[in-house]
């Protein structure tokens, strides 16, 4: 009789979607709960869009006006600027960096394996568990 393994689960997934899917991502609860401490991120690749359009948004026509009010804009953030420049950009450089040329795309186990097209996790999860343990 062969024994029993625990499912050791994935080291960390990494959910990267769109605009209009950031809301439809799902089941997150699910992976936490059978995995606590399970890292899982979910980057927003929209977010960049949207930190460029408030730094924009009311500037002069004129275009060394535009430049000092955003430079204001960016001083005004002070210390937070940071951390804003991370959440909005770090989902961009990210998906490059794993090559993710598709979206809704989930990583597992920092780019060993990506599953296209789910916002699901837990369904997510099923395809990743397929692949890892084989035929």
């Amino acid at each position: 009789m062969k024994p029993i393994q625990a499912d050791p689960g994935p080291s960390q997934i990494e959910v990267f979607v769109a605009p209009e899917q950031a809301d439809q991502v799902s089941g997150q609860g699910a992976i936490e709960a059978r995995y606590p401490g399970l890292p899982i991120q979910v980057f927003d690749l929209g977010a960049a869009a949207r930190f460029e359009d408030q730094l924009s948004e009311g500037l002069s026509a004129d275009p060394a006006t535009a430049q000092a009010q955003v430079r204001q804009r960016l001083q005004d953030l002070g210390p937070e600027i940071e951390a804003r420049l991370r959440e909005a950009f770090g989902g961009l450089v990210r998906a490059d960096q794993l090559g993710i040329d598709r979206l809704p795309a989930v990583v597992f186990d920092d780019g060993q394996a990506v599953v296209y097209g789910v916002t699901d996790l837990p369904t997510a999860l099923s395809h990743y568990r397929r692949w890892r343990d084989g035929p």
